[in-house]
């Protein structure tokens, strides 16, 4: 569950056992996907979908344009980067370029660290407001010390909004 407010953006979680099992057994089940940039990566991603339907509910859907369909926001795509420390509000969240087809109606950006004991929620938006604020790069141009492993498009977690920035008001 959710521990605590880092910044606007950044909520720190702390993963659950309960979470990492249910992840691995998704991530057994799954063959050659093309869901993932970087080998091994599965994990993670899958992991993130178990936290956002932990905190903020919906339903998982799981086909190739999203993940997860929820009642007051619509269709969210989780996207997730594994890490080894505390994201700063300036680090970046990607979407790779051959997903930007995917018919989504919002991007959900979370960092997991590789340990698996800890994540951050980064922030929501919308796909059009993504597609209007991102910047591209190109496979092996560098995101910071980071070098790209596919042409993608990027937005700083500090341009992100938080979920209630995002939740239809019933």
């Amino acid at each position: 569950m959710i521990k605590k407010q880092e910044s606007k953006h950044v909520l720190k979680i702390s993963i659950s056992d309960s979470n990492i099992k249910k992840s691995r057994r998704r991530a057994a089940s799954l063959k050659n996907s093309r869901r993932k940039i970087s080998a091994g990566g599965e994990i993670y991603g899958l992991l993130a979908e178990e936290l956002f339907l932990d905190n903020y509910g919906g339903t998982l859907i799981d086909n190739k344009d999203y993940d997860i369909n929820h009642n007051s926001i619509g269709r969210i795509d989780v996207k997730t980067k594994r890490c080894s420390s505390p994201p700063e509000s300036h680090y970046t969240c990607s979407v790779a370029e051959y997903q930007l087809d995917n018919d989504c109606d919002y991007y959900a950006f979370y960092r997991i660290h590789v340990n698996l004991n800890t994540a951050w929620f980064l922030g929501i938006i919308s796909k059009a407001e993504f597609l209007k604020k991102a910047t591209k790069l190109n496979k092996g141009d560098m995101d910071g010390s980071f070098v790209c492993k596919a042409n993608c498009y990027n937005i700083k977690i500090s341009e992100l909004k938080t979920i209630s920035d995002v939740m239809v008001k019933s």
